[in-house]
């Protein structure tokens, strides 16, 4: 839980530290209860649960603080459409990614067929109309265990 200042009604980013730092003659407990920092116009602030929304469409943003009642700070969340071009975006990273995990596993299990012996394996480079998913380089064999096996 974070707190806050009201100072004429606008919420001020405050802390424990600051409230001290203002306050060098008032001696607080470690963990000083709502009711004793009141007083100083310090409240603690309540962070809402998050919303149900859609991860691949939208995305949360803390809305603002505000005051529901005398001395009681709650922050919400606004759920915000993601835009056309991030959409697109994510998108185009999922089918790459989708890509990879289907041509990655049959790259390094042909790399083992050919290759048993420890030698140096050429992996080419996929071609699937949005961009190389693997350049060409040479990897040992211990680096193809590597890869697939973690």
């Amino acid at each position: 839980m974070h707190m806050i200042k009201d100072v004429g009604g606008i919420p001020e980013v405050y802390s424990f530290g600051l409230l001290r730092q203002d306050n060098p003659n008032v001696s607080f407990p470690m963990d000083p209860a709502a009711e004793v920092i009141a007083p100083y116009d310090a409240y603690y602030v309540t962070t809402l649960d998050e919303p149900l929304y859609d991860v691949t469409t939208e995305y949360l943003v803390k809305d603002d603080i505000t005051e529901i009642s005398p001395g009681e700070w709650v922050q919400g969340w606004i759920v915000t459409s993601l835009s056309p071009e991030t959409l697109q975006f994510n998108l185009d990273n999922q089918i790459r990614g989708d890509i990879y995990d289907v041509v990655r596993p049959h790259r390094v299990i042909s790399a083992l067929i050919h290759s048993a012996n420890g030698d140096q394996v050429p992996l080419q480079t996929v071609e699937l109309g949005l961009q190389p998913i693997m350049t060409t380089y040479s990897i040992s064999m211990d680096r193809v265990i590597e890869l697939m096996f973690g």
